[in-house]
């Protein structure tokens, strides 16, 4: 008699079973960027107008670290809170990079904004590749741990990048 074929668990399941939820709960963690793009990208701009493009990357970015940071606690309001944070970063990060793109490389807007649209591609590529053979080698914490990882190595990647480059002074 062959043995029964076992799948491992979803990612899904251990993260409601950690937060004693039930996994149709979790839709909300994958909704909450959504809503968040919706309600902040109109205002994104005002971060610009304030502090300059360079300090409202980093802010943006720091917003993802602190989401990124929240969601390690593993609560349902961490998560949430941590979630929202993160829908925040993003929504302004993309608006901030066309104003990146035309302020640092006004004549080559093309090239650069489909070098950026390829390397989100192919990261989100990337991630979903090695999420389940991370997850199954080392657990699923590990796959929250290196998306705390990467926006901390983006961070400061950008202020190394930012102290070399000048502010560039726009109307925006």
């Amino acid at each position: 008699m062959r043995s029964p074929i076992t799948t491992p668990p979803l990612l899904l399941g251990h993260l409601a079973n950690q937060l004693q939820v039930h996994q149709s709960q979790l839709g909300i963690l994958t909704t909450l960027p959504l809503v968040m793009f919706m309600l902040f990208s109109n205002f994104a701009a005002k971060p610009i107008m304030r502090f300059g493009l360079k300090r409202a990357l980093l802010y943006a970015l720091l917003a993802i670290v602190l989401g990124s940071a929240l969601r390690m606690v593993m609560t349902m309001p961490t998560m949430i809170l941590g979630t929202i944070f993160i829908g925040i970063g993003i929504a302004h990060l993309n608006v901030f990079m066309p104003s990146l793109v035309s302020a640092y490389f006004p004549n080559k807007i093309g090239l650069y904004t489909t070098l950026y649209s390829f390397a989100m591609i192919f990261g989100n590529m990337l991630f979903n590749l090695i999420t389940a053979p991370i997850s199954n080698q080392f657990g699923w914490q590990t796959i929250i741990l290196i998306l705390l990882l990467i926006p901390i190595i983006s961070c400061l990647s950008w202020l190394l990048i930012s102290r070399v480059i000048p502010e560039k002074n726009r109307t925006w």
